[in-house]
């Protein structure tokens, strides 16, 4: 979906860094189900 402000995509193995930054953080699961995740997790979510 692209707009004049925003693109959403499908990850690509090179956002893993920046996933994992964010859902390696605690306070990103203060109101949400879960845990953080590894590393290696958010590389297979990139995958």
């Amino acid at each position: 979906m692209i707009t004049e402000r925003l693109k959403i995509r499908q990850f690509t193995e090179d956002d893993y860094a920046d996933l994992y930054e964010y859902l390696s953080d605690k306070q990103t699961y203060k109101y949400e189900p879960g845990g953080p995740i590894s590393i290696e997790e958010a590389k297979k979510l990139c995958i």
